[in-house]
């Protein structure tokens, strides 16, 4: 029994197949510019994560912080990788975060008011940078193939 025969086998019974996933068109409208803005947004994101990363392991001297932050790094990393590679998967967790950084700077706001000013300030700048890039990464969804809001949750065909 070779490989040719495990092949013709396993397609004789009819496993399922891997699903296909969504491409990349860039002959859409503005299409170069929407894939330059998602690479773009992946090494800010980069940036972001490297930086916070650096600012906790400065303050916090303990392994188990060390851990959590290398975590931190390797995930934010992967996530960086897949919008810089124009994958759908990217594209939506990125966009989920970006909803995130909006709704948690109003929770901490409606929590906490408006009296410290440097948590005010903070949270002001993640909310408009958040919107900002929810709205490119929502301007940018054709760019894989997503024409409306439904769409984003049903399989690819």
């Amino acid at each position: 029994m070779d490989l040719n025969d495990i092949t013709r086998d396993i397609e004789r019974i009819g496993l399922p197949k891997r699903p296909r996933e969504r491409r990349p068109d860039v002959s859409v409208k503005y299409g170069k510019v929407k894939a330059l803005i998602f690479r773009l947004l992946a090494l800010s994101l980069l940036a972001v994560i490297a930086a916070f990363s650096i600012l906790v392991l400065s303050h916090y001297r303990s392994s188990i912080m060390a851990l959590i932050v290398l975590v931190y790094v390797v995930l934010g990393g992967l996530l960086a990788y897949k919008l810089f590679s124009l994958t759908y998967t990217g594209w939506l967790y990125t966009f989920f975060l970006s909803l995130a950084g909006v709704i948690l700077p109003l929770l901490a706001l409606a929590t906490r008011g408006f009296s410290n000013p440097a948590l005010t300030m903070g949270a002001a700048t993640v909310f408009i940078l958040s919107v900002i890039s929810a709205a490119l990464l929502w301007w940018a969804k054709d760019l894989l193939g997503i024409k409306s809001y439904k769409e984003v949750f049903t399989p690819y065909t």
